[in-house]
C-alpha cells in the first residue's frame, strides 16, 4: 500500500472516528454541533500546516533535483568538450 493511500486513510478514519464520538456524546444537539464545528475547525487548521508543510517540503525536493540535474548537465557538457577537445588535437 502506498504512503499516500495510507495517509488518506488515516485522515479518513480520524474524521470518521470524531464525528462519530461527538455524535454519540451524551450532550444536547446544540452543545453536539458546536463541538463538531469546534472540531471541523481545528481539523482543517492542521490539515492546511499539514498541506502547507509538505507542498514547502516537495518544492525543496524539487529545488534540489534541479541542482543535481544542472550539476549533472554542467559535468557531461565539460566532458564532451575535454573529449572533443582531445580529438581535435590528436
Amino acid at each position: 500500500m502506498s504512503a499516500q493511500k495510507m495517509i488518506a486513510g488515516a485522515f479518513i478514519g480520524l474524521i470518521a472516528g470524531a464525528t462519530l464520538g461527538v455524535l454519540l456524546a451524551p450532550d444536547k444537539g446544540e452543545r453536539t454541533r458546536k463541538k463538531i464545528k469546534s472540531k471541523s475547525k481545528d481539523f482543517k487548521k492542521q490539515a492546511g500546516r499539514k498541506y502547507e508543510d509538505i507542498l514547502s517540503s516537495l518544492q525543496q525536493n524539487v529545488q534540489n533535483v534541479k541542482e543535481k540535474v544542472e550539476d549533472l548537465s554542467d559535468d557531461v557538457k565539460d566532458k564532451a568538450t575535454s573529449v572533443t577537445n582531445k580529438l581535435t588535437s590528436a
